[in-house]
């Protein structure tokens, strides 16, 4: 009983923020493990009993944010890796 009465409370919670998500094209952030979700995502894995988490534990956010930092480490990914080939001698394009 009390397991219902915590999942309706959480879904109260977020059901004004999946209606924002959707209206402006957002997605859910979890703060602790830097998680993004499509709220269709985030909904279904709550439906599968994943990440039924109260509003506190979520953030909207850009998706463009997400894919900004994305593209930042793998510019210095691709930099470390570029630095390392050039230490070892080996050629740009990598070993054959």
């Amino acid at each position: 009983m009390r397991v219902n009465i915590v999942r309706t409370t959480i879904a109260e919670q977020l059901a004004p923020l999946f209606a924002r998500a959707r209206a402006e094209g957002l997605y859910f952030h979890g703060h602790y493990q830097n998680m993004w979700f499509s709220p269709d995502e985030l909904e279904a894995l709550q439906a599968q009993g994943e990440f039924r988490w109260g509003a506190v534990n979520w953030e909207l956010r850009d998706p463009a944010e997400h894919t900004r930092e994305l593209e930042r480490r793998a510019e210095w990914a691709q930099s470390a890796l570029d630095a390392w080939r050039e230490k070892i001698g080996e050629p740009e394009g990598g070993t054959q």
